[in-house]
């Protein structure tokens, strides 16, 4: 029976799903864990490591064991020849030769290039530790701004569901005044067009809170996108008054885009002396041990020890040339340093000045949508009593919604301008939501 109600829902294509429900901080925690891009960047952390791994074994020795089996028009000797006691002996000669062993080579001196070798894959590690950190951020950021997007979003719902609903009452009465020819039709007609405004504010107000939803399941790299989130509202932030400048030194140590700077002038430093030891010679020791025969299989040992020395003599310019690259790069990334506090220093200006701005219009706004509000309360018994038209109502509905939309619409700007401000201080939003939920 089980087996027949799986295949009904299956052949019909009948899906369930289920609610979700989620704070702030439980959806950067579900966003951290699943987003695609930071699971990515975890396994380039891992290539990093391996490629440290792979720097350091160029300190070992190597070893090699190879065997060959050779035919020739001419016989050729098994072993060299060589003088004993004065005699030249001749070895055996074979167009067959058969040969097994092994060669050791163990790097002795490299100009340094070893260490520094291991040196910039570790910054490089480095690097990719601090991006890894810097795509956390900005994921915990996004995903921020979407919750109080759509908590803003919600609100506005709120308010064009009752407006509707008023439009849809106000049209009633409309329609009863006319039919009672105690009002002419064209207040009818114009309560119709503000309703049909209503519901089509609504509308747009819906498909915009669908669209951010699934912008944030995108986020947080929900698998079943059936599920539905629901939102929990919570005041994390408390009120924290920072000046300019000390947000600048706050965001000058934090910010990560500066450290990953840092490192990679490590880098190029690293990279330079790297290319300067190409410069100077290699030392190998070495050992080959072979056992060759001919055809009758009769194996005579040979073996060899060696040190060996080269060096660069001359390489058409060419580490002249990288060198001058490298220093080329450090200027550029000079620069890209100088150019990266200035913008930090714009985003601090742009998140103070936001929201001290929202302060203030909340501020004016919480008077204002109250005597909106009794405005609206007054012309709708006026227009009962006869004493006001269907525009006077309009109007002050318009008035009352407006304003409480643009009070709502201020207290998210605001939150959103806290946690822009935190961003441009370089502070990791999930460590600031955790502390002022523990206070």
């Amino acid at each position: 029976m089980l087996q027949v109600l799986l295949s009904i829902i299956y052949l019909t294509g009948i899906v369930y799903s289920h609610n979700e429900q989620f704070d702030l901080i439980e959806l950067i925690e579900y966003g951290l864990k699943n987003n695609p891009q930071i699971l990515i960047n975890e396994k380039d952390l891992e290539i990093e490591n391996l490629n440290i791994l792979y720097s350091k074994s160029e300190k070992f020795p190597s070893i090699n064991i190879s065997s060959s089996a050779n035919r020739y028009k001419y016989p050729y000797p098994i072993t060299p020849f060589y003088f004993s006691s004065g005699k030249l002996i001749i070895p055996e000669f074979d167009k067959s030769i058969y040969n097994l062993g092994y060669s050791f080579l163990f790097p002795l001196y490299k100009g340094g290039r070893i260490d520094n070798s291991i040196s910039i894959s570790e910054i490089k590690k480095n690097i990719k530790e601090l991006l890894y950190s810097m795509n956390k951020q900005e994921l915990e950021y996004a995903i921020a701004n979407l919750y109080f997007k759509i908590l803003e979003l919600e609100k506005l719902k709120e308010s064009a569901e009752f407006s509707v609903q008023q439009m849809e009452i106000h049209r009633t009465q409309a329609e009863n005044f006319y039919l009672a020819g105690s009002a002419p039709k064209i207040d009818l007609l114009k309560a119709e067009v503000e309703l049909s405004k209503a519901k089509e504010n609504l509308l747009y107000v819906k498909n915009n809170l669908e669209v951010s939803f699934e912008i944030l399941k995108y986020f947080l790299g929900m698998k079943d996108l059936s599920i539905k989130i629901d939102i929990i509202q919570k005041n994390y932030f408390k009120q924290e008054k920072f000046s300019f400048e000390e947000a600048k030194k706050i965001a000058f140590n934090n910010r990560i885009e500066i450290k990953e700077i840092k490192k990679r002038k490590n880098l190029i430093e690293k990279r330079l002396s790297f290319l300067k030891g190409n410069k100077l010679p290699e030392v190998y020791l070495s050992q080959d041990f072979f056992l060759n025969s001919g055809n009758d299989f009769n194996f005579k040992e040979n073996w060899g020890i060696s040190l060996r020395v080269s060096y660069p003599l001359f390489d058409k310019g060419k580490t002249k040339i990288e060198i001058e690259k490298e220093r080329k790069e450090m200027d550029k990334i000079k620069e890209e340093e100088r150019g990266l506090k200035i913008k930090i220093e714009k985003e601090l200006k742009e998140a103070i000045i936001n929201l001290q701005n929202s302060e203030e219009k909340i501020d004016v706004l919480k008077n204002a949508i109250e005597e909106a509000k009794e405005n609206f309360r007054i012309e709708q018994l006026r227009y009962e009593a006869g004493a006001s038209t269907s525009k006077d109502v309009i109007d002050a509905e318009i008035f009352y919604l407006s304003t409480e939309t643009i009070y709502n619409q201020a207290i998210y700007e605001r939150d959103i301008a806290k946690i822009n401000l935190y961003k441009a201080m370089g502070f990791d939003l999930l460590d600031i939501l955790r502390k002022f939920e523990e206070n």
